[in-house]
């Protein structure tokens, strides 16, 4: 496979195993989640330009750690979101990753929230409501998307998706 293949792998895989968490398969999900880290590392490794892939790992790895957090497993999903930080941060924090870090930052204020650190958890979801609020406000269509919930939002904006609109849909007589 390509690169591009390979960052459409990982990123497909990240999706499926949130999905799959979303219905309680967590077995899964690890599993899915495991692969797109696997695939993930492999892009990283061969990056050309450094951080050429983070988007693909920030994907990948948050996924993976949501998932250890279901499995009760908080200790390992703070490791993976602390050595993932510790690349985009000395990747001297790239641009155009503001969505992508706000959902890692949430994963992270529920991991230090099951490792019993509620200040750590505290500034996370500080992090994490700022983190939206200016993606929000770089987005002139934003006052359509008011209803909808910040982790989705920050999701929608990391994968590269629209938002559903919390307008009606319009009728195929309409159209």
């Amino acid at each position: 496979l390509g690169d591009a293949a390979r960052a459409a792998l990982t990123t497909t895989l990240a999706d499926l195993a949130w999905d799959l968490l979303a219905l309680d398969r967590v077995d899964e999900a690890l599993d899915a989640a495991g692969r797109a880290a696997e695939t993930a590392g492999v892009l990283v490794a061969g990056e050309a330009v450094a951080g050429e892939h983070l988007d693909a790992q920030f994907a990948a790895v948050t996924t993976l750690a949501r998932v250890l957090l279901a499995q009760g497993e908080p200790a390992e999903a703070a490791e993976a979101l602390g050595s993932l930080h510790d690349r985009y941060s000395s990747l001297r924090k790239p641009a155009g990753l503001e969505a992508a870090l706000a959902v890692a930052t949430l994963v992270q204020a529920d991991a230090s929230r099951a490792l019993g650190d509620p200040s750590a958890s505290e500034r996370s979801l500080r992090e994490f409501h700022a983190l939206v609020t200016d993606l929000r406000a770089s987005n002139p269509a934003s006052a359509l998307f008011a209803d909808v919930p910040n982790l989705t939002y920050a999701r929608d904006r990391a994968r590269g998706v629209a938002t559903r609109s919390p307008l009606p849909s319009p009728s195929w007589s309409n159209l």
